[in-house]
């Protein structure tokens, strides 16, 4: 899969960065705001870049009838000759198109913390290919380090609008390749249509966001110093959102409608 390797979240290699370090950003950490202003980090470099053997995806499950689906990547076999957005989805082919930001150790080891402290992704060391002003391939690779979500969600599913607004804002701030930000324009997200729908986003907020926001400040603030959180807040966490989404399956969906995509 074009040399993209599977790096263990707790190895040396990953978590104790002792000099700068790539991070690549293809979600909502595309946002300048989001992921610099808000958590103080000034990147030594920043380069538009292409990962072959990687494809975006949005099966990444946040929270039902709120925020259903956040960006993820998926391996692929065959990356393209050329990206385009009529080709982003196709087959088992693939380009991740992204923004790889040169950090110090310090401000990688901030994203560590912020991204779960291990607990919901597998970090891949990936080549990127550094993309001239005007989208074309240059000869020039860095060597990147990314995190996917291994426990994704199947089937129809959409992010929200304030989501995928933060990806397309981002991408205008990187003045990223035009095709690029049209494909993005052209996705769809998750709308609320029906009354028991709001009654569903209705009963998610008052019930699971204010636990959810307590665990998550007491897992930040618990992470190590090599932004990984403790094994039983990792699993804490995997246990929460999957009670979460099976209660959303079994009961909810039949209730409330579909939590996660638009009917």
């Amino acid at each position: 899969m074009a040399g993209i390797q599977l790096l263990n979240p707790s190895s040396p290699d990953f978590a104790a960065p002792t000099e700068p370090r790539w991070y690549l950003a293809y979600g909502s950490n595309l946002s300048t705001n989001g992921f610099l202003v808000k958590r103080n980090i000034a990147p030594l470099d920043t380069r538009i870049v292409l990962v072959d053997g990687l494809a975006l995806t949005f099966d990444n499950p946040g929270v039902p009838y709120i925020e259903p689906r956040f960006a993820n990547c998926r391996l692929v076999s065959s990356p393209l000759k050329q990206w385009s957005p009529a080709e982003a989805w196709t087959g088992d082919n693939g380009s991740l198109m992204g923004v790889a930001y040169l950090l110090n150790a310090a401000d990688y080891l901030t994203i560590l913390k912020s991204e779960g402290g291990g607990s919901s992704y597998q970090p891949v060391l990936a080549p990127a290919i550094s993309l001239a002003s005007n989208g074309a391939r240059t000869e020039q690779i860095i060597h990147a380090y990314a995190l996917i979500t291994p426990r994704t969600r199947k089937g129809i599913g959409y992010p929200s609008s304030r989501y995928l607004n933060l990806l397309r804002k981002g991408a205008r701030e990187h003045r990223m390749p035009e095709a690029y930000i049209t494909y993005l324009d052209s996705l769809p997200s998750y709308r609320i249509s029906s009354l028991r729908q709001k009654i569903g986003r209705f009963l998610h907020i008052a019930g699971w966001m204010p636990g959810l926001l307590i665990f998550f400040r007491v897992m930040a603030r618990m992470t190590s110093k090599t932004g990984t959180a403790p094994a039983p807040l990792r699993w804490t966490r995997n246990v929460l959102f999957g009670l979460m989404w099976g209660l959303h399956d079994l009961v909810g969906k039949r209730l409330f409608g579909d939590g996660e995509a638009t009917s």
